[in-house]
């Protein structure tokens, strides 16, 4: 199952409403007005490949449970407002060949 609803005009809140859905491959939320925190229930999904969240006002941190994930490919975040370091947990997902996430307010040291 793919979702996208890039560039809709969405706002508010993004729900972690996504462990009912166990076979979403991709969600693409990019280019809307969506705030509030990753949602930390995607990376448990056995299926899910693909997060499309950029040009919103995400903020936090990318979730330390990014490290469940065993199929997640893709990872674009960039222009939020993710103010963590990026996590060292990132490292640990063997599937995960694209990382965007430029434009944010992560501090100046990346995790060894």
């Amino acid at each position: 199952t793919r979702i996208d609803l890039s560039g809709n005009e969405l706002s508010g809140e993004l729900v972690d409403v996504f462990a009912s859905l166990p076979k979403l491959e991709s969600l693409r939320v990019g280019s809307n007005g969506l705030m509030g925190t990753v949602p930390t229930s995607l990376f448990s999904l056995t299926a899910f490949e693909e997060l499309g969240a950029d040009g919103n006002s995400f903020t936090g941190c990318i979730p330390t449970e990014i490290a469940l994930s065993t199929t997640l490919r893709d990872l674009h975040v960039e222009s939020n407002a993710l103010s963590c370091s990026i996590p060292t947990e990132i490292g640990a997902v063997p599937s995960l060949k694209d990382l965007t996430a430029g434009g944010n307010h992560f501090p100046h040291q990346l995790p060894d």
